[in-house]
């Protein structure tokens, strides 16, 4: 954190000239943050010597608090506080002084509504001791772990800041960084490592182990909105941490520096201009003087106020001279970041934000993508996906669609406001056309259907918030009641925790399809530039432009294959004839006695599938043609086609341990009863107060405009 410094040329004194203007500016700070005693005025009459000291001394430390306020050291209700403590303790002083002085001279010379300074200074020995108290300022907390701190240190301005992230997970162990290990592949690490190479952040010692002390995450408050899996991809990652201000905190908008740029006057992008006074850079041989020093142990102790306005008075008697009006835009955290950021990530924009937003808990709804592909309608039946899909809206337990993690989740409640299928076609827009599926008596339904080839689609899911591979998991249930293995209630049977208590096996859908594509905050607005945008989109279009050739490339070799190769009929009955006993075998182990493999899938004869051959009587055939014949058998070559597998119901699959059973277990390791009670049963709130915090969460933000 940036903090005041009392060798700036900001604390440079005034003019004894100007003592009525320095008094002007000392009462309009007190107004200003609510700090003036309204119980005194000034109307009485003190010496000019005494008057001038207290008028000076009162600039020093209206300067040294309006640094400390602007830099976040202490908050505004912390000096309020204080103010009202000590106006309190004055004014018991004033009483006994008055008692004393009506009980011994009688009637009191001076006025009752003499200014406080005045009178406190005039009184007892105890208000002495209150005015030193009040004057002096501990300069203790202005030290930086222990070291001396440099004039860039303390120049440094850090705002919280919201960045809306771009990244192609498919390379990436993840977002989250593994803290210490070397091998680590994360999101996070590429950003911070960018984040230090840009000076945006400061760099914290590290250990033999890599871990840095303090940790970076915490001096610099950084939060992050959703926690992507290996290869999961973003399209609106929301993260918010402290950096670097084009700004130093010891801008003013006067040359005196008795008026300084605080937060809430900076630009909120880095388009705008504002035109401020700031010292003047320091040379070079300044710089290595002051550096030198610092290496060979000499420290600056802090002086007192009165040294320092006593050298100020002698050395500068006019500080205007020493700063000079500049135009400073923000600095584009965007365009610095994608400079050095690998190309798989990338800085879409930012906007500043209050203090207390967090990007995880000040958001109120995350909205995931699913891509996928199907060569034909015959393939995945739609129709049949986009009912199961509709059964996930609404607030359900979704413990039978996550891992479930006992040691930091007990409730696994979650709400999705809807749950959509939508169709990328070649005259559809970017966004994709809402599927809808088609009437029952169309008598062009079938031909439709098979005239679609290599058609995109996604599921579109909205919700507040998701568990732990909760996307991946609804997404394998709609692949099977797409392929026709289970009937679109199974959603629903799954859902019901009293029917089934535990989990069935099932496979996760591959990670590599899924995207974070959106983070939704009531009380945030990002801010884009022209350029970044520009050069981002550009990015784009030359990484898409190389996929689509790349696919071109590949769907020309699978035509070549198709129209040229030709095979033996041998050799394509025997590789059928493997296959399907391979199955057979699989459907075997799991048919029972009486149901006659109910609800297996039906495997063909190896012997009745060979006397419909069409080419029982050639030598050679092509492998299109082939690949026809096979895909008659169930075995057309495809993605999900490379291993065989006979699917068992969920129905008839054993379940797995109950969320009871998986709490029992936890407490019989003390790891993991540790961590058990430190994350659930220490932090366990009722319902009411997380609600009344994320209702105060959810109303931090910020905007660019």
């Amino acid at each position: 954190m940036s903090n005041y410094h009392p060798n700036h040329e900001a604390t440079a004194t005034h003019d004894h000239k100007n003592n009525d203007t320095d008094a002007s500016h000392v009462i309009s700070f007190l107004k200003e943050f609510g700090l003036e005693n309204h119980n005194h005025n000034n109307n009485g009459s003190t010496d000019e010597s005494t008057e001038r000291g207290e008028q000076h001394e009162g600039i020093i430390v209206a300067r040294i608090l309006r640094q400390l306020i602007a830099t976040s050291i202490i908050s505004l209700a912390d000096v309020q506080k204080a103010h009202a403590q000590i106006i309190a303790k004055d004014s018991e002083g004033d009483s006994l002084s008055k008692q004393q002085q009506c009980s011994t001279q009688g009637p009191s010379s001076r006025s009752v509504d003499a200014p406080e300074e005045t009178q406190s200074r005039t009184t007892t020995n105890t208000s002495d001791e209150k005015v030193d108290q009040r004057s002096h300022v501990s300069f203790s907390c202005f030290e930086k772990n222990g070291e001396d701190r440099t004039d860039e240190d303390d120049d440094v301005r850090r705002r919280h800041v919201a960045l809306h992230i771009y990244y192609d997970g498919e390379k990436y162990s993840g977002l989250a960084e593994n803290v210490g290990r070397s091998d680590d592949q994360s999101i996070e690490r590429a950003l911070f490592a960018a984040l230090r190479k840009t000076n945006l952040i400061q760099n914290n010692k590290a250990d033999d182990c890599g871990k840095e002390e303090p940790p970076i995450r915490h001096v610099v408050q950084y939060s992050r909105c959703g926690r992507t899996d290996r290869g999961v991809s973003a399209a609106g990652q929301v993260v918010a941490l402290k950096l670097k201000s084009a700004f130093s905190v010891i801008a003013s908008w006067d040359a005196e520096g008795l008026e300084l740029v605080t937060d809430d006057d900076l630009p909120k992008n880095s388009v705008r201009t504002l035109n401020v006074f700031c010292p003047q850079r320091k040379k070079p041989s300044e710089k290595n003087k002051k550096k030198t020093k610092a290496k060979d142990g000499l420290t600056a102790t802090a002086p007192d106020t009165n040294q320092v306005s006593s050298s100020m008075e002698q050395d500068d008697p006019n500080p205007a001279v020493r700063r000079t009006q500049r135009s400073i835009n923000e600095l584009s955290y965007d365009k610095m970041l994608n400079n050095v950021l690998p190309p798989e990530i990338r800085v879409l924009g930012w906007t500043p934000v209050s203090s207390e937003f967090s990007a995880r808990f000040s958001a109120n709804t995350r909205t995931y993508r699913y891509f996928f592909q199907i060569q034909n309608r015959r393939d995945l039946d739609l129709g049949r996906m986009q009912a199961a899909l509709s059964l996930f809206e609404g607030e359900h337990d979704f413990r039978n669609f996550c891992k479930m993690d006992v040691e930091h989740v007990y409730n696994f409640q979650r709400r999705i406001h809807y749950a959509r299928l939508y169709t990328l076609t070649n005259d559809s827009n970017e966004s994709g056309q809402l599927y809808v599926p088609a009437k029952e008596n169309s008598s062009n339904k079938e031909n439709k259907e098979q005239e679609c080839g290599n058609e995109i689609c996604y599921f579109e899911i909205h919700g507040q918030a998701f568990l732990w591979h909760q996307i991946r998991c609804m997404v394998s249930i709609l692949f099977l009641v797409g392929r026709g293995l289970e009937e679109p209630s199974i959603v629903s049977d799954l859902l019901d925790i009293n029917k089934y208590p535990g989990k069935p096996a099932y496979a996760l859908a591959d990670e590599r399809h899924l995207v974070l594509h959106h983070c939704g905050y009531p009380s945030l607005q990002m801010g884009y530039s022209v350029s970044n945008l520009w050069n981002v989109i550009c990015h784009f279009e030359q990484q898409c432009e190389e996929h689509i050739l790349a696919a071109a490339r590949i769907r020309n070799g699978i035509h070549r294959l198709r129209e040229e190769a030709e095979v033996f009929v041998e050799d394509v009955q025997k590789f059928c004839h493997s296959r399907l006993m391979e199955r057979q075998k699989k459907s075997a182990k799991w048919r029972r006695k009486g149901d006659a493999a109910e609800g297996v899938v039906v495997v063909v004869d190896p012997k009745v599938a060979f006397q419909s051959s069409p080419f029982q009587d050639a030598v050679s055939v092509k492998w299109a043609a082939a690949a026809k014949w096979m895909k008659s058998l169930g075995l057309a070559p495809g993605t999900n086609s490379a291993k065989d597998f006979v699917h068992i119901p969920l129905s008839k699959r054993s379940l797995g341990t109950t969320y009871e059973e998986k709490v029992s277990s936890a407490q019989q390791s003390s790891k993991r009863k540790s961590r058990y009670e430190e994350n659930i049963v220490n932090k366990r709130k009722s319902k009411q107060v997380d609600q009344a915090f994320y209702e105060l969460m959810t109303k931090q933000g910020g905007s660019a405009f």
